[in-house]
């Protein structure tokens, strides 16, 4: 139960990345280039850190 749980958890969270990756570069205005260098790859280690505790913890 605990590995589906964590997968669900994981996905959602990637659901959010990819509409947020969509959705703030068109709301602020600003260049998809330099949202993505500010927001996302700080995101990415985050959720890829998580991954890997999700990980190890099942």
């Amino acid at each position: 139960m605990k590995s589906t749980t964590g997968s669900i958890h994981v996905l959602i969270l990637g659901v959010v990345v990819a509409t947020f990756t969509v959705v703030f570069p068109a709301m602020l205005g600003r260049s998809r280039v330099s949202w993505m260098k500010e927001c996302v790859t700080p995101l990415g280690r985050v959720l890829a850190s998580r991954a890997r505790t999700s990980a190890r913890a099942f």
